[in-house]
């Protein structure tokens, strides 16, 4: 009389087989390199996901701190300060015209030609110190 320990019966075929597994290596490996290869490709689009909503985070919180500016803003600021830039330099002959006629000294022509001129520069830089401020 045989006596049933519960490990792998009698039956044939039953019980592990040598080796570790029922299926064939070669599928086993194929399965495994596949999944792998999955994983892989999962961690590396979780890792980019990842890195991009942390930039985007420190984009946010920079704009609420105030130390970004959106693009239409900067634009317009710079339309501005141009516009005014370009005012000033086009009223220079208007002003000065009379002046110039009635003087006979090159080198005063000259002299305020260029003031002026230097005086439409500072403007520039003017607004550019403004805005620096501002960031502060």
């Amino acid at each position: 009389m045989e006596v049933f320990t519960g490990k792998g019966g009698r039956r044939p075929g039953a019980g592990r087989k040598k080796g570790g597994t029922n299926a064939a290596p070669s599928a086993s490996r194929e399965f495994s390199t596949e999944k792998a290869a999955a994983i892989l490709d999962m961690a590396e689009a979780r890792a980019k996901k990842e890195s991009y909503l942390a930039h985007l985070a420190e984009i946010e919180y920079k704009q609420k701190r105030g130390e970004l500016l959106s693009q239409e803003s900067v634009y317009q600021a710079l339309d501005t300060a141009a516009s005014a830039f370009r005012e000033q330099l086009l009223t220079i002959p208007g002003r000065f015209a009379s002046i110039f006629a009635a003087e006979g000294n090159a080198k005063t022509i000259e002299q305020t030609l260029e003031n002026e001129l230097r005086r439409a520069l500072e403007h520039v830089t003017d607004v550019r110190d403004e805005y620096r401020r501002a960031d502060d």
